[in-house]
């Protein structure tokens, strides 16, 4: 009887195909390529088995015997055209039974992928950050080298496994200013085509902004109007001015200066919940690189109302009446007050007239307050105001002449008018000290 299995019986004989097993398959291939079909090829008999393996249409040469027992054939894949192939083994024993296995198919592929890089941003500076892409037409397998000269040198490998791959570089921090050239080595696809180099280049900025102040406030309170820091900077390649105090920031706003090298911004920052005592303002200017030029600003924060230590109010006594004070037209009341604050200034609020001082020693103030034009007799409180970045300080009950010593009031000056203090206006930052005169 015939066996079912083979391909044609020998009658008597052997009727037992051979078994092909173990078989594999280069499943890609590319131009550098050798298409390789292996198998494992047994047989019932002590004969010799032809094994031929096809390719698509064509025979590859005969095969041979690998120490692994297995029996391999191979062919160029130039010889192939570019295409998907299917792979037949055919095994035959010396009795002529036949067995015919499917191994599968190889794709032939002789054409180098091609690979874009592309690095975000094109701007950076030393120890900044950028993003090297790769964009390929065909999905790629392995790693890839980034080789970088120029501005740099550093080299890196990257796993590429799609057509689209990205990686993080970090700009080494001796980076000098000019182009850095990223070359991408070794990319290639299924096949093992290799890509060719692909470039991209970026430029480093290693130069920070240069900046110098202009003007600036040196002391502040939580006032209004006396709370804000300004400051008037110059500087050339920013494109970002920030002005930090304490945990307040702002923008400064960009000016012209008169078309000179430099630009000049205006800022401007609250001083509110910054503490009393020394504090540092910040202004930081930024290119488009992300280089920093920072200048500090010492800020002094004075929370403390001046307060009078003395206060005296001499006004002149009337021509007539001696025991009568009145100040017409023209007339003037001296002031003189110490107050806790060098840099206090005095007002006189009183209408209508001005007040007019002059430092006499130390806080020691000397004031003249003249009248100006009245249309009628009232009476008027001429009231004394310390006032230091805006903190106003109370006089409270402290009146009288100023005491003794280097400081003591010039002889001659008089005594007060008033002889009781008045508590002055209600609000809290306000010193006032008071003396009553009649118009």
């Amino acid at each position: 009887m015939c066996a079912v299995a083979v391909s044609r019986c020998v009658a008597g004989g052997d009727t037992e195909a051979p078994e092909v097993a173990d078989i594999s398959v280069s499943r890609a291939v590319g131009i550098d390529d050798t298409i390789e079909v292996c198998a494992r090829v047994t047989d019932n008999s002590a004969g010799d088995v032809a094994v031929v393996v096809t390719v698509g249409s064509i025979d590859l040469p005969s095969s041979t015997l690998a120490a692994s027992g297995l029996r391999c054939s191979s062919a160029a894949a130039v010889s192939f055209d570019e295409g998907e192939y299917i792979v037949t083994i055919t095994a035959t024993d010396e009795s002529g039974n036949v067995v015919r296995v499917p191994a599968g198919a190889v794709v032939v592929d002789l054409t180098a992928p091609t690979v874009d890089a592309v690095v975000a941003p094109g701007l950076a500076r030393p120890g900044g950050i950028v993003t090297l892409t790769l964009v390929a037409n065909e999905v790629l397998r392995g790693r890839a080298q980034v080789i970088a000269t120029g501005a740099a040198a550093f080299s890196l490998d990257v796993q590429v496994d799609g057509d689209r791959a990205a990686v993080t570089l970090s700009i080494p921090d001796d980076a000098i200013s000019g182009a850095l050239i990223l070359t991408v080595t070794g990319a290639s696809d299924l096949a093992g085509n290799p890509a060719p180099a692909a470039t991209a280049t970026l430029t480093i900025d290693a130069t920070a902004p240069t900046m110098a102040l202009l003007d600036a406030t040196t002391r502040l309170s939580h006032v209004p109007g006396f709370d804000t820091l300004f400051a008037t900077v110059a500087a050339d390649d920013a494109v970002s001015v920030v002005v930090t105090l304490g945990d307040d920031s702002a923008p400064c706003v960009a000016g012209d200066d008169g078309g000179g090298a430099l630009n000049q911004y205006f800022c401007a920052v609250s001083a509110q919940g910054v503490p009393e005592g020394s504090a540092v303002a910040v202004v930081v200017a930024e290119d488009a690189a992300g280089n920093e030029a920072r200048l500090l600003l010492p800020v002094e924060v004075d929370l403390t109302a001046p307060t009078f230590v003395a206060a005296q109010v001499i006004l002149p006594p009337h021509p007539v009446h001696p025991r009568t004070t009145r100040l017409g037209p023209g007339s003037a009341a001296t002031v003189i007050a110490a107050v806790s604050e060098a840099q206090a200034t005095l007002t006189a609020e009183v209408a209508p007239g001005t007040m007019t001082c002059e430092p006499e020693c130390g806080a020691v103030r000397s004031c003249t307050y003249a009248v100006g034009a009245i249309a009628e007799e009232v009476p008027a409180t001429l009231t004394a105001r310390a006032e230091h970045d805006g903190d106003r300080g109370r006089i409270g009950s402290t009146c009288g002449t100023i005491g003794g010593g280097a400081c003591a009031a010039p002889a001659g000056r008089g005594v007060p008018v008033f002889g009781a203090c008045a508590a002055g206006p209600a609000e809290d930052d306000v010193a006032a000290g008071s003396g009553v005169m009649a118009y």
